[in-house]
């Protein structure tokens, strides 16, 4: 698939739409809230269309919605993922589905944690 923006480390975000979980830095290094009690980085719903030009990043461990209007470029968003898995299979599930997003994303949070040794 042809990628059409070029984001941060030069991985281009693949075709014109698209939802992925992307594991993303909170506080003042992110766009995600900084809250006690979540941990950063984490996992966060990101959908796109038009290339990007329309967007919503959902972190459904807090409840915040970030969009185009208030938020940085797509690719920037992108860019800044340390991690990026397409949301297709079992994962291919309805955005307003919050319980399934929540207990999805705060398990490969937890994992992903774990996995550094509870390191960032």
């Amino acid at each position: 698939m042809k990628g059409v923006l070029n984001a941060g480390g030069g991985v281009p975000m693949p075709g014109t739409r698209g939802r992925y979980a992307l594991l993303w830095p909170a506080g003042p290094a992110g766009q995600l809230p900084d809250e006690s009690g979540v941990k950063s980085p984490r996992y966060a719903h990101f959908s796109y269309d038009n290339a990007g030009a329309s967007y919503c990043v959902r972190d459904f461990l807090t409840g915040q919605e970030l969009r185009q209007d208030d938020g940085p470029p797509a690719a920037s968003i992108w860019g800044a993922a340390l991690d990026r898995i397409k949301l297709v299979g079992p994962l291919h599930q309805p955005v307003d589905d919050a319980a399934f997003w929540h207990d999805e994303l705060s398990r490969r949070t937890d994992e992903y944690h774990k996995s550094r040794g509870g390191r960032p």
